[in-house]
C-alpha cells in the first residue's frame, strides 16, 4: 500500500511484542521464498515491494529502501521491454506506489530534492494510470514536504492543487484534508479569516461523516487561528472540543498535545495557575506513553510558567529536568533552549556568573546549528549579564566586536 499523507498524519511508532516479531519473520521468510521461485516481472515487483513494506513497518529503513529500489529497477526494465509508445499499466501503478514510498523515506533522511523528484515522477505515473486519488495524495504530500522546508507559498500551491482536483472529482474526503492543511498554511501567513473559512469547511465535513480523529485536528487548528487574533476564549472552546474527542478515543499523545496548547493559551491571558495545571496533565500523559520529547517540552513550559510567576526555584527545577531529558535524547536545539531559559532564571536571581556559564554553552550550540533567532536571544542575554557583571563587561564587548570584524 502507498504511504500516503493521510496515513502519515496518524502514524505512530509501534513496539512489536515477541509474538508479532515471530509472525513478521514468518511472513518475511515466506515472501523471500516466493521471490526465489518467481520470474514474472509484475510478481517480482510486488514481492520486492511487500518485503520493503515489511522492513519499513519494522523500522528498518535501510532494508526497506534496498527492496523498494530493487522493485523500482525491475519495474523500469520491464517497462522498457514494451513498445516505446505503450506503457505497461500494472507496472506503472506499482512503480508509482514505489516512488511515493521512496519519496517519504527521502524526507525522513532530509533529502528533500530527492523526495521532490520522486513525488513528481509519482504524479506523472498517477496521471498516466488515471489514479485520481493517488494524484491528489501526491500533491498533498508535496505540500507537506514544503511545510517541512518552511516554504509556505510552495506548500500552499500544491495543497490548493490537490484541493481543486478533489473538488472537481467530488472526492470530498480528500478535499476536506486539503482544506485543513490550507487553513494551517493561512495561519502561518497571517491570513486568519481565510484560515478559519478553510478549517470550518473541513470541520463541517468531518462532523457530517463522523470522522472524530480528523475533527479533533480541525478543532485544534481552529483554536490556534482564534489565538492568533487574540480571541482566546473562543480558542479555548475549540481546544476543549478537540481534547474531549482525544480523550474519548484514548489518544493519550494527542490529548497531551492539546493539554499543552490549552496551557499556552492560559499563559497568554496570564492565567498562570491554570496554565501549570494543564501542562501537568500533559506531562502525566507524555510519561504514560513514554514520549520523551513531549515530556521535555512540557517541563520546559512548566518552568516558564513558574518563571513568569517569579517562582524562580521551581522554574530552575523544571528547566533542569527538561535539560536532563534533552541530553538523554540528544535534542541539540532543545538543550540550548533549556540552557538559555535557565540562564534567564539565574539573571533574575542576580547570579550573573552562573547565568553566563549556561549562556556560553547555549551560544556555542546555536552558532553550530545556525539558529539565528536563538543566536540573537543568547547575545542579548549575554549583554545583559555582562553589563551587570561589571568587571568582565568591557572584555566581553571587545571580544564580541573582534569576533564580528
Amino acid at each position: 500500500m502507498p504511504l500516503t499523507l493521510l496515513k502519515n498524519y496518524l502514524a505512530a511508532l509501534f513496539l512489536f511484542i515477541s509474538i508479532t516479531c515471530v509472525l513478521s519473520q514468518q511472513k518475511l521468510d515466506s515472501l523471500k521464498q516466493l521471490l526465489s521461485n518467481s520470474t514474472n516481472d509484475t510478481t517480482l515487483v510486488t514481492l520486492y515491494g511487500l518485503i520493503g513494506d515489511d522492513f519499513y513497518y519494522s523500522g528498518i529503513n535501510d532494508s526497506a529502501t534496498f527492496y523498494w529500489e530493487e522493485a523500482k529497477d525491475i519495474a523500469l526494465k520491464s517497462r522498457q521491454k514494451e513498445h516505446p509508445e505503450i506503457y505497461n499499466f500494472i507496472i506503472n501503478k506499482k512503480l508509482a506506489v514505489l516512488y511515493n514510498d521512496i519519496a517519504y523515506l527521502k524526507i525522513n533522511i532530509g533529502d528533500f530534492d530527492g523526495a521532490v523528484n520522486y513525488y513528481n515522477e509519482c504524479i506523472y505515473l498517477k496521471q498516466k494510470t488515471n489514479d485520481i486519488n493517488g494524484e491528489i495524495q501526491s500533491y498533498t504530500n508535496l505540500g507537506y514536504l514544503y511545510i517541512i522546508k518552511n516554504q509556505t507559498d510552495s506548500a500552499l500551491i500544491y495543497n490548493l492543487t490537490s484541493y481543486k482536483l478533489a473538488k472537481k472529482n467530488n472526492l470530498n474526503n480528500l478535499a476536506a484534508v486539503s482544506a485543513m492543511q490550507i487553513g494551517v498554511l493561512h495561519i502561518k501567513n497571517g491570513a486568519i479569516n481565510q484560515a478559519l473559512k478553510r478549517l470550518s469547511e473541513s470541520a463541517t465535513y468531518f462532523e457530517l461523516t463522523n470522522n472524530a480523529q480528523e475533527l479533533a485536528v480541525a478543532y485544534n487548528n481552529m483554536a490556534k487561528a482564534y489565538e492568533e487574533i487574540d480571541k482566546n476564549n473562543i480558542a479555548l472552546e475549540y481546544f476543549f472540543k478537540s481534547l474531549k474527542i482525544k480523550l474519548n478515543n484514548e489518544n493519550k499523545k494527542g490529548a497531551a498535545i492539546v493539554y499543552n496548547n490549552i496551557g499556552a493559551c492560559y499563559q497568554k491571558i496570564k492565567e498562570f495557575e491554570l496554565a501549570i495545571k494543564y501542562n501537568k496533565k500533559a506531562l502525566t500523559l507524555f510519561k504514560e506513553v513514554n514520549n520523551k520529547v513531549g515530556e521535555a517540552t512540557t517541563l520546559n513550559n512548566i518552568g516558564m510558567m513558574h518563571f513568569l510567576k517569579f517562582e524562580l526555584d521551581s522554574a530552575i527545577i523544571n528547566h533542569n529536568k527538561s535539560l536532563t531529558i534533552r541530553k538523554l535524547i540528544h535534542d541539540i536545539e532543545g538543550i540550548a533552549i533549556s540552557q538559555l531559559n535557565i540562564s534567564k532564571v539565574y539573571y533574575e536571581k542576580e547570579k550573573y556568573s552562573v547565568a553566563i556559564s549556561f549562556l556560553k554553552r547555549a551560544n556555542k550550540i546555536v552558532k553550530e546549528i545556525k539558529n539565528t533567532s536563538l543566536i540573537a536571544d543568547c547575545s542579548m542575554q549575554l549583554y545583559k549579564n555582562y553589563e551587570q557583571w561589571d568587571d568582565s563587561f568591557q572584555d566581553w564587548v571587545i571580544e564580541t566586536i573582534s569576533n564580528n570584524i
